[in-house]
């Protein structure tokens, strides 16, 4: 039972960080997207 909740609490820890990562990523990845979109409608211009 004991080891069961211990997994348990192992596999939310390793989705969350997994969610955090992605999210970061796509931040990111954002960003960069953003950035790219920006710098080549100023040349462009």
């Amino acid at each position: 039972m004991r080891g069961g909740l211990l997994e348990g609490k192992k596999n939310t820890r390793k989705e969350m960080l997994k969610m955090i990562t992605t999210n970061l990523l796509y931040f990111a990845w954002g960003k960069v997207f953003l950035c790219k979109l920006l710098f080549v409608g100023f040349i462009e211009r």
